[in-house]
């Protein structure tokens, strides 16, 4: 499956995309960056966007958000599989196999757009009309809102296939550039709606022009990134089969991996109340929002494996992996650390005394969980990026058997507790998993000299110290000040004993590359 067009293997047209330590940090950056400034201008507008638009109109904008986010699912994995073949081909150094793979996903997702848009267009009055409780009056605007989103998948499907191409590249600086700015206008568009006095349908027509724009931003740059775009688009019989088969294991975890996300919600709904619900959805969304830390490593990490599968380097492939999983420890490890400690604190700040009572274990328990969630995304990133994305679907296929009863089980026992208990203890059993086939079909086994030579073990004790640490000051201590002790002796442990004299070079690399450019092996 690492190359379903027959005779290819092998040929080499053009020199191979390196991908070195220093561009992955880099890319890893602008991530983060990428990711963390829409969420924060969301943050900051949203109470304007509320108080604006009113209590009402407002849930109507929410749910066509949700929508939005939802019409993912007509991709049925073929944007990732677009990123994954190419990725594949320029790491063989060929690039005229690029064209091939991407228009035949374009001309997919289009045709797949456009029966999605008609299925969305007759489901709206009866979706709007009989499933919402939408006041009368706002019936007209909600019905044209979520026809003009229906309008928009063709648009939104087109344009993830532009957006994997640049990603196989290596070309986060321009993704992040069109989807840092569309992600924020999302937020913005509307209250630049309300100031011109639109209403629904006006805001969202506004949504949609954003997201045309966004398309033709994002043909452009592939344009430019891959120049052997400019032939005359064409589908190809060959490439489709290879692209719908990986597609369609994902769209098989793309299904199941967010029920089994947020299914512990609806239980606890089902089983308790809807106050108990909120109650561990607030803590549940802290470990969202930081998710954008290990979310924004992991979106480099698949097209890097789909590269050094396409060359047969191997060797990259377990350096990458092993460093990987070293920076996950120390990067996102005192975040979670910082989340058990300082638990009540932050949420009494946040949502006051009665959210810190009840909530404070769930988010101390989610918080562990966070971490070996983090963690299980690197193998499951070099699985799928070695063309195996079946096994990750058929485990979270057994994980829903297994887990929807013993979450039932263990809120009838401990309520919200019970819960989180239950998700964190399926995510960690799902890291293990994923690791054991990582090992085998990546052959991801390290020496026990190895190991060492990689700094995880080390990586893995200065964590464990400063989780000590940190407990201990916040048990004797209990000041938020208190905590820049532990975490400087934990930065200097890893500056000592975990990083090498290279890896901060290639950290610093990182964060003073941030304008286009490629850094080497």
């Amino acid at each position: 499956m690492n190359d379903p067009s027959p005779g290819r293997a092998g040929a080499r047209t053009g020199p191979a995309l390196e991908i070195g330590p220093g561009l992955v940090a880099r890319n890893t950056i602008l991530n983060m960056i990428g990711l963390g400034l829409p969420m924060a201008v969301g943050v900051l507008a949203m109470p304007f966007t509320i108080r604006w638009l009113g209590a009402e109109r407002f849930g109507i904008l929410s749910l066509v958000w949700v929508v939005v986010g939802y019409l993912a699912f007509f991709d049925f994995g073929l944007s990732r599989a677009t990123t994954k073949f190419i990725a594949e081909a320029l790491g063989r150094g060929d690039p005229e196999d690029v064209p091939g793979f991407l228009w035949t996903t374009v001309i997919v997702q289009g045709f797949l757009g456009l029966v999605g848009t008609a299925l969305l267009v007759v489901a709206t009055p009866i979706v709007v009309g009989r499933f919402l409780n939408v006041p009368d009056g706002l019936r007209p605007e909600a019905q044209v809102s979520f026809v003009l989103i229906g309008i928009s998948l063709p648009v939104v499907l087109v344009s993830a296939s532009f957006r994997g191409a640049l990603e196989a590249c290596q070309r986060f600086d321009l993704v992040n550039i069109v989807k840092g700015v569309s992600s924020t206008l999302n937020y913005l568009l509307p209250l630049l709606g309300v100031g011109l006095g639109f209403d629904l349908r006006g805001i969202v027509a506004l949504l949609l022009g954003a997201r045309v724009l966004a398309l033709v931003a994002w043909l452009w740059l592939c344009l430019k990134a891959l120049p052997v775009l400019r032939r005359k688009p064409a589908f190809r019989k060959d490439k489709a089969p290879g692209l719908l088969k990986f597609g369609g294991w994902l769209t098989v975890s793309n299904i199941v991996r967010p029920v089994l996300t947020y299914l512990d919600r609806f239980l606890v709904g089902s089983l308790m109340n809807m106050k108990a619900v909120g109650f561990y959805v607030a803590p549940s969304e802290i470990v969202t929002k930081v998710g954008i830390l290990p979310g924004s490593l992991i979106l480099t990490l698949f097209p890097s494996f789909s590269a050094f599968q396409g060359r047969e380097e191997h060797g990259k492939s377990r350096t990458l992996f092993a460093y990987a999983v070293k920076y996950m420890i120390i990067g996102v490890g005192p975040a979670a650390v910082l989340m058990v400690a300082l638990a009540g604190p932050v949420l009494k700040v946040w949502l006051g005394a009665e959210f810190a009572r009840t909530s404070a274990v769930v988010l101390q328990v989610l918080a562990v969980g966070f971490l070996t969630t983090s963690l299980s995304d690197i193998p499951l990133a070099l699985v799928q990026g070695v063309g195996r994305p079946d096994l990750p679907a058929k485990l979270s296929l057994a994980e829903f058997f297994i887990f929807v009863p013993l979450g039932w089980a263990s809120i009838k026992a401990w309520g919200i507790e019970g819960a989180a208990a239950a998700w964190t203890l399926r995510v960690t059993f799902e890291m293990v998993a994923l690791f054991a086939i990582a090992a085998k079909v990546g052959n991801m086994r390290y020496t026990r000299r190895e190991l060492f030579e990689t700094g995880i073990p080390q990586g893995i004790l200065a964590l464990a110290l400063y989780a000590a640490g940190a407990g201990l000051v916040q048990h004797y201590w209990g000041k938020l000040y208190g905590h820049v002790v532990p975490l400087a002796l934990f930065l200097a442990a890893c500056r000592l004993f975990v990083l090498n004299g290279k890896e901060i070079a290639w950290i610093r690399a990182g964060l003073s590359r941030l304008l286009p450019g490629q850094e080497g092996a």
